[in-house]
């Protein structure tokens, strides 16, 4: 899928290495699909889904971007943040534990 922009060149979406393509390859794969209870998928799928779209500084989703040029701490707060916007406390709790960790 491509997508435009009147100023820009057409996006590839599926490109890879993309935060699309390695979000869309997780979501069909098996330690996804056939390990993880429906509730969890969802869940997982709407926060990804959430952090794709999110608008970077310079105005591009996430999801636009190459894996090898995303600033980790940029992407672990950006993910953080969509993971904070769990309807549970106890979600919410356990998402800034982990983003916490992945900071150490």
């Amino acid at each position: 899928m491509k997508a435009t922009s009147e100023d820009a060149e057409p996006i590839d979406r599926d490109a890879p290495g993309s935060v699309d393509a390695v979000i869309k390859a997780y979501l069909r794969d098996e330690m996804f699909t056939e390990h993880l209870a429906k509730a969890t998928q969802d869940m997982r799928a709407a926060i990804l889904k959430r952090f794709q779209n999110t608008t970077t500084p310079n105005g591009r989703r996430f999801g636009d971007n190459q894996i090898a040029t995303l600033q980790a701490k940029e992407g672990r707060e950006r993910l953080a943040d969509e993971l904070a916007k769990q309807s549970t406390p106890a979600a919410q709790k356990n998402s800034q534990s982990r983003a916490d960790d992945a900071g150490a």
